[in-house]
């Protein structure tokens, strides 16, 4: 994920720091899926904190599309091999991992920077992955994340 932010007031801490971070006027990243799969992945169990972040993403159809694939769902991780959660809402904003929001520096690198603006880039990989407690079945996978950056 490439991504450009302002390092000045007032995204910074007016000594020319980004506020990375989940608390209140910090910036994070989320990651969410659209509302008819967290719906999915909820009624799957798949959550974390009583359903304010799910674990996996499912496919588009999963349940009601003959032809999607069953018992699987694409888990995300950081370069240091941490699973992320996504969000399930962007209504839990300051909350952190638990609700699926990340410092939004973590694991990002700067590849330039011009005029106060630094443009950082971050890696994260995808796993299909076996859902607990279902049987997989054979099919079409199909899902869209939205990559969320915003100032708590």
């Amino acid at each position: 994920i490439d991504f450009y932010c302002q390092i000045a007031p007032p995204a910074s801490n007016n000594v020319g720091n980004m506020v990375s971070g989940t608390a209140d006027s910090q910036t994070a990243m989320g990651f969410l899926p659209r509302p008819a799969n967290v719906n999915t992945a909820v009624n799957l169990g798949l959550t974390v904190s009583g359903g304010a972040a799910v674990t996996h993403l499912v496919s588009d159809g999963y349940g009601t599309d003959k032809n999607v694939a069953k018992g699987v769902g694409i888990r995300l991780y950081n370069s240091r091999g941490m699973s992320l959660n996504l969000l399930s809402t962007l209504v839990n904003t300051g909350q952190g991992a638990l609700y699926g929001w990340y410092p939004v520096l973590d694991d990002a690198s700067v590849i330039s920077n011009a005029n106060g603006v630094w443009e950082f880039t971050t890696t994260l990989y995808a796993s299909l992955e076996a859902l607990p407690h279902e049987q997989i079945t054979a099919g079409k996978f199909n899902a869209t994340l939205q990559v969320i950056i915003q100032v708590q």
